[in-house]
């Protein structure tokens, strides 16, 4: 089993955070699609999560609202 790789919870925090997408990718070197890809299963897992543990609902929520927005949100959007 290999060790977590902690990289991705810096631009993950400064996004949940309200940064913008420039600035969390600014001293970073995630392409803007892997930055997307990685919030998208954040939101999935947290979605998951919201369904099989009542108790945790609105902690999600608010998790949720923080990250499913901006380019993460639209770029899951029907077009």
């Amino acid at each position: 089993m290999r060790a977590p790789d902690f990289g991705f919870c810096w631009p993950a925090q400064r996004w949940a955070s309200g940064h913008s997408l420039t600035s969390v990718l600014k001293d970073d070197d995630l392409t803007v699609g892997d930055f997307v890809r990685n919030m998208k299963q954040i939101v999935d897992l947290l979605r998951q999560l919201r369904g099989a543990i009542k108790e945790l609902e609105p902690l999600i929520d608010s998790a949720l609202l923080k990250i499913d927005r901006g380019v993460v949100v639209y770029a899951g959007a029907a077009v």
